[in-house]
C-alpha cells in the first residue's frame, strides 16, 4: 500500500452572514370615535447578507492500494494539528465549538466512502479525500507574517485483518491575521409621509437606514459586500397600504448606484466604513422597535469561524457631522439607545452626549432669529425644542456664541405626526465644543412649484370573468387640479374620476376582463399638473379561473397532486431536477422522480376551461 497526501492553502472562499432585521412600526389610526386614536403595529423585516473573502486551506490525502486481491477495511483517518511551539491545537467539525482553532470537515471523498472507521479502499484502487479547513478568529495571531502550524494524520486500516497504523509527516500552513468585525446598524426613528388624517396627499420624504463596518481583528477584511433585499411587511393586522422602497446608497458619504448591493471593498485593520440607504415609505410612522439576529453558514464553519464579533441596532435621531481636527469629513450617527444619547463616529469613535433639551430656552431676537440659550456644558451635547415658528420657515444658519457656524447637518427641524392628526415640529442642535448661547436664523425658501403625488396602490389582480376595481387618489401641494391618466388601458376597463377639488382627488379604476385576457398588465398613471409630472405603475395580474392563483398549473393538478396550491412554478416536489411547471408541462408524476411519461400535447389552459382537466399520463 502507498500512501500521498498534500496540503495546499486556498484563499478562494467566501463567507457569507445572514442578518434579519425585524422592525415595529407604529402609524397611529383613526377609531372609532373622534377622541380616541389606536396605535398601528406593524413589523417589518429587512435581510441582508454580508460577505467577504477569507482565508481556507485544502488538505488532500490519496491512498492507494496496490494489493491485487485484499482490500482495505476499517478505513479511518485523523487530522492532527500542532502549533509553532508543537502543542496540540484543538480542529473541529462543530460549527457551534468556538473553543476550536480551526474548523475542518470532509470536502469530498472519492473511491471511499468513509474515513471514520468503516471506509474500504478496493483492491487495485486509489482513494482520495478532501478536507476544508477554516480558520478561527485569532487564529491567525496579529503579526503581517501570520502564524505556522503543522497540519499532519494518522491513518489506520485493517489489511486481511490485521490493524495497521501509518502516521503521516506534517506539512505548513501559515494564517494570516484576521479580520474581526463590529457591525451598527441606525434606522431613522420617525418616518415621514402620507398623513392618514388629512385630504391631501403628503409626499414621502426620505430616510435612512446607516450601517458602520469596523474592523477591529489584526488582518484587513477583503472583498466586502452587502446585499440588502427589499423591505417586506410580515405583520400587518390592520391591513394598511404599506410599501417600504429603497431609492438611493451612499458610501462613505459618496454616492453610489442605488442597487442593493453595497461593495465595501477591503477594509484594514483598526479601519471603518459607513454605508447608508435611503428609503421611503407611504404612510407616515415611528419605528418603536428595532433588532438584528445574524447566522452564518454551518458548512463553512458557523459561529466557530464567524468573523462578526457583533452586531447592533441603533434608533437614529439624525445624521451629525463632528468636525473636529484630525476627523474625517464622513457623517456621523446620532442615536438613541434606551435613555441615553450617543454619537457614533465613522471613525469609531462612540460617545455619550449630554441632553440639554429641558434645561434649555429659545429668547426671540429682531430679524426672524432666536437665541438658544444652555446652561454650562463641557463636551457634546444636544438640544430638543418646540419649533418656535411650527413649520412655517426654515432654519437657515446657526452660529455658537464665538460666532463660529455649526456645520448644517447639526442644526435641523422635524415634523412627525401625532394622535388625532395633529402635527408636531421641532427644533433640534447636536454640538461638540462648548458654547453658552447659539443664534438662530430663520428664513424662507423662494416658493416653488412642486409634483402632483399619487397614492400609493398595490399590485392587483383578479380571475378573468369577475370585477377588480381601485381607487387612484391623487393632490397637489400647489392646490391644482391635476389632469391623471392611466396607459395603456385594457380593453374593456374604464378610468373615471370620482371627486375632483383642490385639496384631493379620487379616480376609480374599473375593469372585468375576459376569458382571453389572462396575463400581466403593468398600467401606468400618470398625474401631470402642466408643469410637473408622477407617475406609479400598477401591476395587474389576470388568472383563469382553472388557474386562480396564476402559476401557469391548473388547480386541479395542483390539488390532486399536491392537495393545495401551495406550490409554484419554480418548486420542484420531487426533487428530480424538474420544476412543478415543467411537470406539468411534460405531463409527467410531480410526486414521482422516476416517472418517464411525457406529453407531446400538453393540455392548454383554454383547453381545460372548456373541457376540464384530465391528465393524460396515467
Amino acid at each position: 500500500m502507498k500512501r500521498k497526501k498534500g496540503i495546499k492553502p486556498s484563499f478562494a472562499h467566501n463567507g457569507a452572514v445572514h442578518i434579519i432585521f425585524f422592525i415595529l412600526w407604529a402609524l397611529f389610526s383613526p377609531a372609532s370615535s373622534a377622541t380616541d386614536s389606536i396605535c398601528a403595529l406593524v413589523k417589518i423585516e429587512i435581510e441582508q447578507t454580508l460577505t467577504l473573502e477569507r482565508q481556507a486551506f485544502d488538505a488532500r490525502m490519496v491512498i492507494t492500494n496496490h494489493l491485487d486481491t485484499l482490500e482495505l477495511t476499517d478505513v479511518k483517518v485523523d487530522v492532527l494539528f500542532t502549533d509553532e511551539q508543537g502543542n496540540s491545537v484543538l480542529a473541529s467539525s462543530d460549527p457551534n465549538n468556538t473553543d476550536a482553532t480551526f474548523f475542518i470537515r470532509v470536502d469530498s471523498l472519492s473511491n471511499i466512502s468513509d474515513i471514520s472507521g468503516s471506509g474500504t479502499v478496493d483492491p487495485s484502487s486509489e482513494a482520495e479525500v478532501h478536507w476544508l479547513i477554516i480558520p478561527a478568529p485569532g487564529a491567525g495571531g496579529s503579526v503581517a507574517t501570520g502564524k505556522r502550524y503543522d497540519v499532519g494524520a494518522v491513518l489506520t486500516y485493517k489489511q486481511n485483518g490485521v490493524p495497521q497504523e501509518i502516521t503521516v509527516a506534517p506539512d505548513l500552513i501559515f494564517v494570516k491575521p484576521l479580520p474581526l468585525l463590529n457591525l451598527d446598524y441606525f434606522l431613522t426613528r420617525d418616518v415621514i409621509a402620507d398623513d392618514p388624517f388629512t385630504n391631501p396627499i403628503e409626499p414621502p420624504e426620505p430616510f435612512v437606514l446607516g450601517v458602520r463596518v469596523a474592523n477591529n481583528g489584526g488582518g484587513a477584511a477583503h472583498n466586502l459586500s452587502i446585499d440588502t433585499a427589499q423591505p417586506k411587511i410580515i405583520e400587518n393586522d390592520l391591513g394598511l397600504l404599506i410599501d417600504f422602497r429603497i431609492t438611493g446608497a451612499q458610501l462613505d458619504n459618496q454616492p453610489v448606484e442605488p442597487v442593493l448591493l453595497m461593495d465595501f471593498g477591503d477594509i484594514e485593520a483598526g479601519q471603518s466604513r459607513v454605508g447608508r440607504w435611503q428609503m421611503e415609505t407611504t404612510l407616515s410612522g415611528t419605528f418603536i422597535e428595532f433588532e438584528a439576529r445574524f447566522s452564518h453558514a454551518d458548512e463553512l464553519g458557523g459561529r466557530l469561524t464567524s468573523l462578526i464579533d457583533s452586531v447592533d441596532t441603533h434608533l437614529l435621531i439624525h445624521d451629525v457631522w463632528v468636525d473636529l481636527p484630525s476627523r474625517d469629513d464622513v457623517l456621523d450617527f446620532l442615536a438613541l439607545d434606551g435613555d441615553v444619547i450617543r454619537v457614533y463616529e465613522s471613525e469609531y469613535v462612540d460617545t455619550v452626549v449630554e441632553d440639554l433639551s429641558t434645561s434649555a430656552s429659545l429668547t426671540v431676537l429682531p430679524g426672524d432669529k432666536y437665541k438658544l440659550n444652555l446652561p454650562s456644558v463641557s463636551g457634546m451635547h444636544y438640544v430638543s425644542l418646540v419649533d418656535p415658528y411650527n413649520g412655517s420657515k426654515n432654519l437657515m444658519a446657526a452660529y455658537r456664541d464665538d460666532g463660529s457656524q455649526l456645520p448644517l447637518e447639526n442644526a435641523w427641524l422635524t415634523k412627525k405626526g401625532g394622535s388625532g392628526g395633529s402635527t408636531q415640529y421641532g427644533l433640534h442642535l447636536f454640538d461638540y465644543v462648548d458654547s453658552s448661547f447659539y443664534t438662530l436664523v430663520f428664513g424662507m425658501d423662494l416658493p416653488g412649484n412642486e409634483a402632483p403625488v399619487i397614492q400609493f396602490i398595490d399590485d392587483q389582480s383578479v380571475v378573468a370573468g369577475t370585477t377588480l376595481d381601485f381607487l387612484v387618489e391623487v393632490s397637489d401641494p400647489n392646490r391644482t387640479i391635476p389632469q391623471v391618466t392611466a396607459s395603456p388601458m385594457p380593453a374593456g376597463a374604464t378610468f373615471i374620476a370620482e371627486h375632483l377639488d383642490y385639496d384631493f382627488s379620487r379616480y376609480l379604476f374599473q375593469w372585468v376582463p375576459s376569458r382571453d385576457q389572462t396575463g400581466t398588465y403593468d398600467i401606468v398613471f400618470r398625474a401631470d399638473d402642466g408643469e410637473l409630472r408622477s407617475y406609479q405603475t400598477v401591476r395587474v395580474v389576470v388568472t383563469s379561473v382553472v388557474d386562480m392563483d396564476g402559476d401557469g398549473m391548473p388547480d386541479e393538478w395542483e390539488l390532486k397532486y399536491f392537495g393545495s396550491l401551495v406550490q409554484n412554478a419554480s418548486t420542484d416536489f420531487d426533487g428530480d431536477g424538474f420544476s412543478d411547471l415543467e411537470e406539468y408541462l411534460r405531463g409527467t408524476d410531480p410526486t414521482d422522480p422516476s416517472d418517464p411519461c411525457v406529453n407531446t400535447m400538453p393540455p392548454t389552459i383554454d383547453s381545460i376551461f372548456m373541457n376540464g382537466f384530465e391528465s393524460i399520463c396515467q
